[in-house]
């Protein structure tokens, strides 16, 4: 799974030099003040198992490259493994040409994991985001990220469950500005 996110993550440096040319006909309606409000569907990779969440996020444009986020992603429950995490993050925006953005993503997270017993980590989120305005008010979002956490295993009978230390999230979503 890191090979795939480090591919992702060199897929997005090759866009961003090849397209980096403001697209001076659209100007975002983002601005210092705005706030967004998103829906997004999530993947978290295997610690220990696979599974798929749903997720809700809160923006603040603080200025209009920069905003902080707010978010909260729910996994469903699977072989017995519940997850949940919910996070603070930083945007930096670069605004591209037609209409796409791509953005650094940096922030704290607090994670929990539970089987039988209760993990719960603190720790730092670091990722990239890619943005696509469908018009001036709604757009959709692209975000893989890594997680670490200060929480490493839980112990059960028969196996070791390694619950927050590390996982990629991978979010697809759409928000709204207004």
């Amino acid at each position: 799974m890191k090979k795939i996110f480090m591919l992702f993550c060199m897929a997005l440096l090759t866009l961003t030099a090849s397209a980096y040319e403001y697209d001076y006909e659209y100007e975002p309606e983002a601005k210092g003040g705005d706030w967004a409000i998103g829906l997004n569907i999530c993947q978290g990779t295997p610690n220990p198992i696979f599974n798929i969440g749903l997720g809700g996020k809160v923006q603040f444009y603080a200025a209009r490259a920069f905003r902080l986020e707010a978010s909260f992603n729910g996994f469903f429950k699977r072989r017995d493994v519940a997850y949940w995490d919910t996070n603070l993050n930083a945007h930096f925006i670069i605004y591209m040409k037609k209409r796409f953005s791509l953005y650094p993503l940096l922030g704290a997270t607090i994670m929990y994991g539970k089987y039988i017993d209760r993990g719960l980590g603190f720790g730092v989120n670091v990722g990239a985001g890619l943005q696509y305005d469908i018009n001036e008010n709604l757009y959709v979002m692209l975000e893989p990220y890594y997680k670490y956490s200060s929480k490493s295993s839980l112990d059960t009978e028969d196996q070791k469950f390694q619950i927050g230390h590390s996982r990629v999230n991978i979010s697809l979503g759409i928000a709204y500005r207004f």
